[in-house]
């Protein structure tokens, strides 16, 4: 019996989908799963530009599930993307030559943004978002290295 490939990807796509709600949650449980941040806004960034609208769903869901699970500010992340993917990327592409220079300056400047929202956001609404801690430097080595994969 032949199978249909249009259902196997449907149900590869759901399995991801699943898989993505899901290691947000068991990244707050066990601090040394890395969110990829970074990697998240590149395969977000290659899933609008190449039209296929629900991994661009999938990514986004992502963001939100990950801000909820943290408890941090919500659409902080989205915003983000937008602002990098609008703004900063298109500047970069101008600047710098090499495919994998790009992506690994894209993702430092991502996570430093993000930070940087979190710390006006805390400065602001004098709500404690985030506290400093070695481990993200793991998180930003870890999402270099998704970046270099991706």
């Amino acid at each position: 019996m032949q199978r249909n490939l249009a259902h196997q990807n449907r149900s590869l796509t759901f399995l991801f989908f699943g898989a993505a709600l899901l290691y947000p949650v068991l990244g707050n449980l066990y601090p040394l799963f890395p969110p990829f941040l970074g990697s998240v806004y590149l395969m977000w960034r290659r899933a609008l530009l190449g039209g296929d609208y629900m991994k661009t769903l999938l990514w986004t869901l992502y963001g939100l599930v990950f801000e909820a699970v943290w408890s941090l500010p919500f659409y902080g992340l989205l915003a983000t993307m937008f602002l990098m993917h609008r703004f900063v990327e298109p500047r970069l592409r101008h600047t710098l030559f090499g495919h994998g220079v790009v992506e690994v300056v894209t993702v430092v400047l991502f996570n430093l943004f993000y930070l940087g929202l979190l710390l006006f956001y805390q400065a602001v609404l004098n709500h404690h978002a985030i506290t400093w801690h070695p481990v993200f430097l793991y998180y930003l080595l870890m999402d270099l290295i998704g970046a270099v994969i991706v």
